[in-house]
């Protein structure tokens, strides 16, 4: 399941797991950057006052994701 909404302006696009995962309470963003220093910054601040449960890493379809 997708939807779309917006929320003060802000895009934003959900999925689900389907049947294969419970619910839990956990959110996960993604954000698109133009610059690595750009992502830098940006995981700097998201991440004060919280934790960090996924470090930056390449993948297949991601220099940094």
């Amino acid at each position: 399941m997708y939807i779309e909404f917006e929320l003060a302006g802000q895009g934003f696009g959900c999925i689900n797991g389907g049947d294969m995962w419970s619910f839990t309470p956990a959110v996960s963003l993604s954000v698109t950057c133009d610059t690595e220093e750009e992502i830098n910054k940006l995981r700097e601040k998201l991440s004060e006052g919280g934790k960090i449960m996924m470090e930056l890493q390449e993948y297949p379809f991601s220099k940094k994701y």
